[in-house]
C-alpha cells in the first residue's frame, strides 16, 4: 500500500469521524434547547421564521452557482485570482438577492399570512444573503485541507451562540424576532470562526475566464443541490401558504424532531466532495474510509439518540389532564 495513500486515509476517517461526532452533540444540543424554545414560543413564531428560512435557504443556493463545488473538485492549487473571483461573484449575486427579498416582502408576507411585524423581522433577515458569500473562501480552504473536525467545531460554537441568543430573546421579547436574532448571531459567529481558521484575504474582483470555467464545471452539481432542496423543504412551503404559519410551526418541529437519530450520518454527506477530488474514482482508500467513517458515525449517533432525555417526544395532554395545569400552545393551536 501506498504510503502517502495509507496516510491520506487514516487523516480522512479521523476527520470524518469527529465531524460526526461533533455533529451528534450538536444535535442533541438542538433538540434540548428548541424543547425549550417550544415553551417560550408558540407555533406561529416557528412558522414565520420556517417560510423566511425557505426563501434564504434557496437564494443561497441559486446564489451559490456551484462556484464552490467547483474549487473543491479542482486538482491542483486554487490561486488567489479563482477565490477572488468567487468572493466577488457571490457577494454580488448575495446583494441582488437580498434586494430583490426586501423589496418582495410585502408579497410574500400577504401570500403567507404573515402580520405586518413579521414581515418587518422578515425584511431584517435580508442581510444574512451576504453572510454566506463572505464565508464561502475560508470554507473552501478548509475543505479542500480537509480540516472537517475544525469546521464542525465552528459550527457548533455557531449553533451554541444561535440556540443561547434565540433562547434569551424569546424570553425577553418573544415572537418571530427571538428566532431571527439568534440566527443572526449564529451567523456572525460561525463567519469570524471561518476566517480566523483560514484567514487570507483575496480581495475582490472579477476574471471572466475563471467565472466561464468555473460555473461550468459547478452548475450541474448545484442543480442537484436545488433538487434537493426542495425534496426537503417544499411540502412546508406549501403547507404555509394553504394553513398558515402555525401549520409550519407544527410540521417543521415535528418533522426536524423525529429526523434527529440520522442527522449525524447525513452530515457526512457534506465531507464528500472534499474527500472525492483527493482520490482517483476507483481508489480503493476511498471506500474504506468512508465505510469507517460511516459505521462509527451510525454507532455513535444511534448511541446517543437512544441514552438522550429527547428520545420520546412530548405529548400533549389527553382528554383529562391534570388538575391546574394548562395545555401548551402546541396542543391547542389552531390548524
Amino acid at each position: 500500500m501506498d504510503p502517502q495513500a495509507s496516510s491520506l486515509s487514516r487523516r480522512i476517517l479521523r476527520e470524518t469521524t469527529r465531524f460526526a461526532g461533533i455533529q451528534v452533540i450538536s444535535a442533541l444540543l438542538l433538540a434540548g434547547s428548541n424543547l425549550i424554545l417550544a415553551r417560550l414560543l408558540e407555533p406561529h413564531a416557528f412558522g414565520a421564521y420556517a417560510i423566511g428560512t425557505f426563501f434564504l435557504g434557496l437564494g443561497g443556493l441559486l446564489g451559490d452557482g456551484g462556484l464552490g463545488a467547483a474549487l473543491l473538485r479542482y486538482k491542483g492549487e486554487v490561486s488567489d485570482e479563482s477565490y477572488r473571483t468567487t468572493l466577488t461573484f457571490l457577494f454580488a449575486l448575495g446583494s441582488g438577492l437580498a434586494l430583490a427579498f426586501f423589496l418582495a416582502t410585502p408579497l410574500i408576507a400577504a401570500r403567507w399570512h404573515l402580520s405586518t411585524a413579521e414581515a418587518t423581522v422578515l425584511r431584517s433577515m435580508a442581510v444574512l444573503f451576504l453572510v454566506g458569500p463572505l464565508r464561502s473562501v475560508p470554507y473552501i480552504r478548509m475543505e479542500r485541507e480537509l480540516r472537517f473536525s475544525r469546521i464542525a467545531g465552528i459550527e457548533f460554537a455557531a449553533t451554541a451562540t444561535r440556540q443561547l441568543v434565540t433562547v434569551v430573546l424569546a424570553w425577553k421579547l418573544g415572537g418571530m424576532r427571538a428566532l431571527a436574532g439568534g440566527q443572526l448571531a449564529g451567523a456572525l459567529v460561525q463567519l469570524a470562526l471561518a476566517w480566523r481558521s483560514a484567514p487570507g484575504w483575496p480581495g475582490l474582483g472579477i476574471s471572466r475566464r475563471v467565472l466561464r470555467a468555473t460555473l461550468g464545471e459547478g452548475v450541474p452539481v448545484q442543480a442537484l443541490a436545488i433538487a434537493a432542496f426542495f425534496k426537503d423543504n417544499l411540502s412546508a412551503a406549501l403547507l404555509g401558504s394553504l394553513m398558515g404559519p402555525a401549520s409550519v410551526g407544527q410540521f417543521d418541529f415535528g418533522l426536524k424532531y423525529a429526523a434527529l437519530p440520522v442527522q449525524a450520518v447525513n452530515a457526512l454527506s457534506r465531507v464528500q466532495l472534499p474527500v472525492y477530488a483527493r482520490f482517483d474514482a476507483k481508489d480503493p482508500q476511498l471506500y474504506q474510509a468512508f465505510v469507517g467513517a460511516t459505521r462509527t458515525a451510525l454507532l455513535l449517533g444511534f448511541r446517543s439518540w437512544w441514552r438522550s432525555p429527547w428520545a420520546r417526544p412530548p405529548s400533549c395532554p389527553g382528554s383529562t389532564p391534570r388538575a391546574g395545569s394548562t395545555p401548551s400552545p402546541w396542543c391547542t393551536a389552531s390548524w
